[in-house]
């Protein structure tokens, strides 16, 4: 199962999506033995973002081990990657990273 955090793209064919990060992280806290991906935007239309959903996934242990980042903005984009490389993820292509597990 498939899991896309975004506030507004529809071109991410996933299983289930969450348009808040209260929404997507209610959603890995409870389905994250079913999600085989993530993908995360960084600007989600709150006074959170996607760093803070993964900070927040990563706290609670319910991070998947595959993690797709969709976000247009360079920052924040290099914002989730270095905090996915710092949990020990591996960058598998430009935005798709894993982790064993």
């Amino acid at each position: 199962m498939d899991l896309l955090i975004d506030d507004q793209r529809t071109n991410i064919y996933t299983d289930l999506i969450a348009r808040t990060p209260k929404a997507g992280i209610l959603v890995l806290e409870n389905l994250v033995s079913l999600i085989e991906t993530l993908y995360i935007d960084h600007d989600l239309g709150s006074s959170l973002s996607g760093y803070d959903v993964i900070q927040m996934a990563l706290d609670r242990n319910c991070l998947p081990n595959r993690v797709v980042v969709v976000s247009q903005n360079p920052v924040g984009c290099r914002a989730i990657q270095d905090i996915l490389l710092e949990y020990g993820y591996k960058k598998v292509s430009n935005s798709k990273f894993e982790k064993e597990g």
